[in-house]
């Protein structure tokens, strides 16, 4: 017993001595990232200002578009000319092989704000995401007192870009 005693005493003390006795010690800083971004997209509904015999009045006519965006942040929607030859933001035409029928796009129901890329007197439609679908109204009007033009349908097409 009297050998068993040292050899306990010498363990004991090791052991007590082992936390102090490592070389040193390393550390380091782990970063968390996540970026997000803000995925938009947008989509109209055709304008269809019905089937008419004259234009003698004005032809008034509304159709949707909405935006929607995953994340908070601005955007605009601007639109083109359309494809009718010689259109402009105020006098966009529909066509029918070389006929033409004016008319215009607008962002408010008084028909006051041409819908446009900001040129010309212009304006966009603009707003903020909020991670839902927004729906905007555009307002369309042909142009009364145009005179007679050919039977058939007249089309044009008009681009709405978003930009976020």
């Amino acid at each position: 017993m009297r050998t068993c005693l040292p050899l306990l005493l010498t363990a004991l003390l090791a052991s007590l001595a082992a936390p102090g006795a490592h070389a040193g010690e390393a550390s380091t800083v782990m970063d968390a990232r996540i970026e997000l971004v803000n995925n938009c997209r947008v989509t109209a509904r055709d304008l269809d200002f019905g089937v008419r015999d004259t234009l003698v009045s004005a032809i008034e006519a509304s159709t949707t578009l909405d935006v929607a965006c995953t994340n908070r942040g601005p955007f605009t929607v601007r639109f083109d000319r359309g494809t009718g030859a010689g259109a402009s933001f105020g006098a966009r035409r529909l066509s029918n092989g070389l006929d033409t029928v004016d008319y215009s796009l607008y962002a408010d129901a008084a028909r006051s704000r041409v819908l446009g890329d900001a040129g010309e007197g212009s304006v966009q439609l603009t707003g903020t995401g909020a991670g839902d679908t927004q729906t905007f109204t555009v307002f369309g009007r042909v142009f009364p007192g145009q005179g007679p033009k050919s039977p058939g349908v007249y089309t044009d097409t008009v681009t709405a870009t978003l930009g976020y």
